[in-house]
């Protein structure tokens, strides 16, 4: 909704919907108070269209923002990151078609990581950006699993019986373990109580 107003649109409300007005709609400049996924994309999506240039403060870094700047420009936007959580939006009237490869989802990749190590699996996960999974590559090596990057693109993880190591982890924003992970971690911990491994 701070978004939206720093943009001038007209928001109201009413017990099921909000009603949004762009008739006087504006760039202007935006800051998130909280970086938040879900906020730099709506940020970035209520900018593109706007005459004069958008400054979004505070934007999220998760890979899937780098993807949505990619993809916009791609059709056309002109998106630029000023610096890694500034972004500069000029806006848009025109955009075209486009083929996009959107990147793997890192929910995904952290769970079918974990439920590798719990059924003592054998896995290969396909088109990951490795940049984009630091964190797990650091979980990984700090309970000394067994994987390895099979090309740029691809995860291996297995698990033969043995135990791992114990760890803690703590919610942080990404680059950092974020809390939409923590779950897959607990339940692995759990695993390793239970079975003792």
């Amino acid at each position: 909704i701070e978004t939206w107003s720093s943009l001038n649109i007209e928001i109201n409300f009413d017990s099921n919907f909000i009603y949004l007005r762009s008739d006087n709609s504006k760039a202007g400049r935006v800051e998130i108070a909280r970086a938040s996924h879900t906020a730099t994309d709506n940020a970035i999506l209520s900018s593109i269209f706007l005459n004069g240039e958008t400054t979004i403060i505070n934007t999220s870094e998760e890979i899937e923002i780098k993807d949505l700047v990619n993809f916009c420009n791609s059709m056309g936007a002109s998106i630029e990151y000023e610096n890694k959580r500034v972004l500069k939006i000029k806006g848009q009237r025109h955009f075209r078609g486009t083929e996009f490869n959107v990147v793997s989802d890192l929910t995904e990749i952290v769970f079918f990581t974990v439920a590798a190590l719990i059924t003592n699996g054998n896995i290969i996960i396909k088109n990951i950006d490795k940049g984009s999974i630091s964190f797990l590559i650091s979980f990984l090596n700090k309970i000394e699993a067994n994987f390895e990057f099979t090309n740029n693109s691809e995860l291996r993880v297995w698990r033969k019986a043995g135990e791992l190591n114990g760890f803690e982890v703590t919610a942080a924003t990404y680059p950092g373990i974020i809390s939409d992970y923590i779950p897959y971690f607990l339940i692995l911990a759990l695993y390793s109580i239970v079975t003792g491994k």
